[in-house]
């Protein structure tokens, strides 16, 4: 079955929504983002190679 995209006016008030619950959930997060924990290990890798991780 073929149905027609959805107009803005139907999509905006769905996005507004779900960008409001994004931000409140963000806002209370306490753990650390994916990219400073990958970061972190990145880091840490270095210094092992670099023999300086025992320092």
């Amino acid at each position: 079955m073929h149905l027609p995209p959805p107009t803005d006016e139907k999509v905006t008030p769905v996005l507004a929504r779900v960008s409001r619950q994004v931000r409140k959930d963000w806002a209370e997060l306490d753990t650390a983002w994916a990219q400073d924990e990958y970061e972190e290990l990145q880091q840490r890798a270095v210094q092992e190679r670099l023999g300086l991780a025992d320092l």
